[in-house]
């Protein structure tokens, strides 16, 4: 039960936050020094995620996750709640994921719902067909494509074929926290920079665009891609198997592991 609940939290301080005896612990990574306890005030459901200023820890008996804060000793901030006027099973267990100001969490009633933590207000909510069992995965999808203003003011993008990765493979995990993260801004970095330049030079006004996907799959047989700034759907496909396991993505597919025994692996714009 010890290491339950483990996260890691990726700042320069390079610490781990453990969760064990409904205790929230910061670590400091490398010497595995206990900086620091808190008793929550709450049953943890879940693992928690970890942000700069927050960490983010659903309970299990109140329906909601909580906000405590990262730099001073995990003192709670707030809490947002999992509510529905259509059904009383909120239950919240599984992890929920930030990308700032958003908060996106999931609860057994089949509902997800992303709360902006600046405005401390729910953003967007949408309901599945059921129970969701997976945790939430957002990922950062550049899409290259060729603007093009016609003579009626109107927009056409074109999408461009892209002969090099885009997107952050991981580095080995026996280096360090903060090497990571050099490691993955310069990658994505430099090949979007040397890319766009080959670009320019054909004479190709090319730009980039940064979407930012929200995957997920239900009990109702189907795996989603939302939009995680505004909930919109923007694409949904029948798996014909539970879904337990989150979804992993790289490149341009998502990959999703069924509890019949299917794995899919689909475009993440088809």
């Amino acid at each position: 039960f010890f290491d339950r609940f483990l996260d890691h939290f990726f700042n320069e301080d390079d610490v781990i936050f453990l969760i064990a005896n409904d205790y929230l612990s910061c670590i400091e990574r490398e010497s595995m020094k206990r900086l620091w306890s808190r008793r929550l005030s709450f049953i943890p459901s879940a693992p928690p995620f970890a942000s700069r200023t927050a960490i983010f820890i659903p309970s299990y008996e109140l329906d909601r996750v909580y906000s405590l804060d990262a730099q001073n000793m995990g003192a709670e901030i707030t809490y947002y709640k999992a509510a529905s006027d259509e059904t009383l099973d909120c239950d919240v267990v599984n992890r929920p994921i930030f990308l700032s100001p958003s908060l996106i969490f999931v609860s057994q009633s089949g509902y997800v719902y992303c709360y902006d933590t600046n405005k401390r207000s729910l953003s967007w909510a949408y309901k599945t067909g059921g129970p969701i069992k997976a945790d939430p995965v957002i990922y950062e999808h550049y899409y290259p494509w060729i603007e093009k203003v016609h003579p009626d003011g109107s927009v056409t993008r074109t999408a461009v074929p892209c002969d090099v990765k885009l997107h952050y493979s991981a580095p080995p995990l026996q280096i360090s926290v903060a090497e990571r993260m050099q490691i993955q801004e310069q990658t994505v970095e430099r090949s979007m920079v040397l890319w766009l330049a080959k670009q320019q030079e054909q004479g190709k006004d090319v730009r980039l665009n940064l979407r930012n996907f929200l995957f997920l799959g239900s009990s109702d047989l189907s795996f989603y891609a939302f939009d995680a700034g505004d909930g919109r759907i923007e694409w949904k496909y029948e798996v014909g198997g539970l879904i337990k396991s989150p979804a992993c993505a790289k490149d341009d597919t998502v990959y999703v592991k069924t509890e019949n025994g299917a794995l899919f692996a689909l475009d993440v714009r088809p």
